[in-house]
């Protein structure tokens, strides 16, 4: 009797898995009418820590040793792993200046405390519109716009084209499959 020997290969790369996560969050927010503001946040939160897993995602493949950065900050990796590339990041400008936001956000979640907001007025006994339109929200809160959500998801995509413009097939292979491999051998 015959025996198939099966072998069955993926290579998960995160960076697309969570971008792929963010830009989803960001469709469902266009169609809902309602609390797409939780969409946003998922949206932002996911391409954040895409920005995490192309440092670490790319790094790994690209630079030898690369266990030795670990503990380096997300913008540190992607530092690293652009000018491995021969890219020169400038953060003052996109889609860098985005992905520095999305890392100050993620932080903000990760390490959310609470605040106390106020805000005080003066204003004459007619003039009431001015005492209750009064909106606080705290630094997070303000980062999260439709914007904000939009322009992270095309930062993440635009860092991953410009990196992967600069790879050899092998590691473009390695960076951009995420696709399963079937392989089958028949024994007598």
């Amino acid at each position: 009797m015959s025996i198939v020997h099966t072998k069955t290969e993926r290579r998960f790369n995160p960076h697309l898995f969570l971008l792929q996560g963010a830009q989803y969050h960001l469709r469902l927010a266009k169609v809902k009418t309602d609390r797409c503001y939780y969409d946003w946040i998922r949206a932002i939160l996911l391409a954040a820590l895409s920005i995490e897993a192309i440092g670490n995602s790319y790094g790994e493949v690209l630079i030898p040793g690369w266990e030795d950065f670990e503990s380096a900050s997300p913008i540190a990796k992607l530092r690293l792993v652009a000018t491995r590339c021969g890219i020169k990041p400038d953060f003052g400008k996109q889609p860098w200046q985005t992905a520095r936001g999305l890392i100050i956000c993620r932080n903000r979640i990760a390490h959310a405390k609470r605040k106390h907001l106020e805000d005080l007025k003066e204003c004459s006994l007619n003039e009431d519109g001015p005492l209750f339109k009064v909106k606080l929200e705290s630094d997070l809160e303000k980062m999260i716009t439709e914007d904000f959500a939009g322009q992270s998801c095309a930062a993440v995509d635009q860092i991953i084209k410009d990196l992967n413009k600069t790879l050899k097939v092998s590691e473009l292979r390695d960076l951009t499959c995420n696709g399963h491999e079937y392989y089958a051998h028949v024994s007598p």
